[in-house]
């Protein structure tokens, strides 16, 4: 059965082109947050066997320097700038790059929305971000 509403199509012109299939490389998301949990969990206990705070000073920059890989892989896997994983030692400024490491999928940059599990990752961050400033603004209140 032919649809009286499809457009009309010419003999002679070419098939619809495929969707782009890029491929960005980098890590996705899961191995991301496995990497930054074991790195997190390495530097805590080096950090808590650490006798003196210059090494604990310097236990922190070491791990912070090495997060930077799998943050710019992150955010290559994205589509969105790598080298804004510097920022990670700027504060606050990280909680936004984090946010981007976590929620954003693959090609985030050329769809510019999240999906499902971006979504969920997002609600958990902002909860509890607004439960942490909650917190903090009852314990200035108490004082």
């Amino acid at each position: 059965m032919v649809d009286p509403y499809a457009t009309p199509r010419s003999l002679n012109a070419p098939p619809p082109l495929p969707p782009p299939d890029r491929r960005y490389g980098g890590i996705r998301r899961l191995p991301y947050l496995g990497i930054t949990l074991l790195l997190g969990i390495v530097q805590g206990v080096l950090m808590l066997f650490a006798t003196r705070w210059e090494v604990v000073t310097i236990i922190f920059w070491v791990f912070r320097a090495i997060d930077f890989y799998p943050s710019y892989q992150r955010l290559k896997n994205a589509a969105t700038n790598p080298w804004a994983c510097l920022l990670l030692i700027v504060p606050v400024v990280n909680l936004v790059i984090l946010f981007r490491c976590y929620a954003y999928q693959e090609r985030y940059g050329e769809v510019k929305r999240l999906d499902k599990a971006g979504r969920i990752v997002a609600m958990i961050g902002i909860t509890l971000l607004v439960a942490f400033l909650a917190l903090v603004a009852f314990l200035m209140v108490r004082a």
